[in-house]
């Protein structure tokens, strides 16, 4: 059982491939075979952000922060994400 959930996802993508992103269903199944039982917040996010087309934005442009940055630009605007934990 992984400790943390990018340990989840690292595992998950070296055995199954980054192309494991391509399909929100088989990356759900996935996750829950790698992350058994724990990280459900972090699951629902996660597959949240796919749904945004993160993945899609990291193969094309190749960089990881811009992708989490428009992916978390448009999850505060327009579906009402709250940045960070609740005062």
């Amino acid at each position: 059982m992984a400790a943390s959930f990018e340990e989840a996802v690292t595992a998950m993508v070296r055995e199954q491939g980054a192309a494991v992103f391509d399909d929100p269903v088989r990356c759900k199944n996935f996750l829950a075979d790698y992350a058994v039982g724990n990280f459900a917040k972090e699951k629902k996010l996660f597959m949240r952000i796919l749904e945004e087309g993160c993945a899609r934005e990291i193969a094309t442009t190749g960089d990881v922060d811009i992708a989490k940055r428009k992916a978390l630009r448009h999850l505060t605007e327009d579906v009402f994400l709250a940045e960070g934990p609740p005062p």
